[in-house]
């Protein structure tokens, strides 16, 4: 069941780029309201700014471990496009 709800949701997100607002958490939030490219002194004002009591350093290694960022320099983050990441798995499929 969780396969296909997974499914579903990832289908969800290609068409519209968002996620449903009832199912938004505060670090999709978060996350949504960063640049492509930020510090983590960015991610820290913006996670002050929403009220997300996490560490930085767990939300990135959360983050980094699901693909979402990618390390690009000392304390810069830059988002994975989602959509060449699914190309990217693909490709390594075939």
């Amino acid at each position: 069941m969780l396969l296909k709800f997974g499914d579903q949701y990832n289908d969800l997100i290609e068409k519209s780029e968002s996620i449903p607002h009832q199912r938004r958490t505060k670090t999709v939030t978060l996350f949504e309201s960063l640049p492509e490219e930020f510090t983590v002194a960015d991610l820290h004002k913006a996670m002050a700014a929403q009220g997300v009591k996490q560490r930085e350093r767990g939300l990135l290694l959360t983050w980094q471990r699901a693909e979402f960022v990618e390390p690009c320099g000392t304390g810069c983050y830059r988002k994975v496009n989602q959509k060449q990441k699914k190309q990217h798995k693909n490709n390594k499929k075939q």
